[in-house]
Parts: C-alpha cells; sequence; structure tokens
C-alpha cells in the first residue's frame, strides 16, 4: 500500500503491486518505479491510475479505430502504455488510452498538430515524446475525423523499418 506521504487522497487509491513490471521500470528508469509512479499519478491528479493496472480502455473508440485499420496488410494490436495498441509491421501507430486516442505522428510535425483542437502531448513518465500525441474523443465523434488521424497513425507507423 502507499504510504500517506505519497498522496493525500491515500483512501482512494488501491493496492499496488509488490514489484513494477519490467515495462514500468524502463520508462521510469528506476527500481523505485512504483514508488515514483504513485507519486507522480498523484501530483498529476490521476488518483484513478495505479501502477502495474490496465487504465481502463474505451472498447467503443477502440472498435471504431479497428474497423478503420484492421484490413491494412501488417496489422496487429497488443497491450501497451496500460491501453490498446494498434500497429503496423511491429510499429505502432496508433492506440487508445482510456477514452483518447494516441497517434504516432512524424516527430517534426508535433507542434503543428499540438495547434489543434482537442490535441495533447502523450506523455506517461513526465518525459514527453515528439511525435506522440493523445486526441480527446470529443473531436473523434465525427468519423471523417477519427478516419483522419487514424491515417496519419498509419501512414507513419509505414514508413518505419518493419519489425
Amino acid at each position: 500500500m502507499r504510504s500517506s506521504s505519497d498522496c493525500p487522497n491515500d483512501a482512494q487509491h488501491h493496492a499496488e503491486p509488490e514489484r513494477p513490471t519490467a515495462a514500468f521500470r524502463l520508462l521510469l528508469g528506476s527500481r523505485a518505479a512504483s514508488r515514483r509512479g504513485a507519486r507522480l499519478a498523484c501530483a498529476l491528479g490521476r488518483g484513478d491510475v495505479y501502477v502495474g493496472e490496465r487504465v481502463p480502455v474505451d472498447h467503443a473508440l477502440a472498435e471504431r479505430v479497428r474497423q478503420l485499420v484492421s484490413s491494412t496488410p501488417g496489422f496487429s494490436e497488443k497491450r501497451m502504455f496500460g491501453g490498446l495498441a494498434f500497429l503496423i509491421n511491429g510499429n505502432m501507430g496508433l492506440g487508445v488510452h482510456a477514452s483518447e486516442l494516441i497517434v504516432r505522428i512524424n516527430p517534426a510535425e508535433t507542434d503543428t498538430a499540438l495547434a489543434k483542437p482537442g490535441v495533447r502531448i502523450f506523455d506517461l513518465s513526465g518525459r514527453p515524446m515528439k511525435g506522440w500525441l493523445l486526441v480527446s474523443s470529443d473531436v473523434l465523434s465525427d468519423k471523417k475525423a477519427l478516419a483522419s488521424w487514424a491515417n496519419r497513425g498509419i501512414e507513419y507507423a509505414r514508413s518505419l523499418p518493419a519489425k
């Protein structure tokens, strides 16, 4: 369990796993990932985020994305970042994290993309990376908007060497 020094809202949190996952240790670069992750989640006001657990995924959004991209050659999907990732030839292009769409684009296009409504940088570790975006479900209600973002993610994943 978290100690009271980790978060003022201790009663809201569930027990943490005994050992952080290897992926989370790699993300934070520390064996103390579980404790640091708990403090980070609390500092960000994300009491619903638990270290080592999956984030609830908007299955309706995931299904809409799946329908758009599942016929793409090299398509696969798997759990990543606590959510669901859609890969092309082993490279992630899209994903669903909670109720938002993860879109991977050319890093050089990040600033332009961030100027669009409902778009923010994808940052789980406190170290934002250019080219990784979260798009709010509010701007994805229209099929054309979702298709546009999905195409950007798929095209970028296709441009990378196959894994």
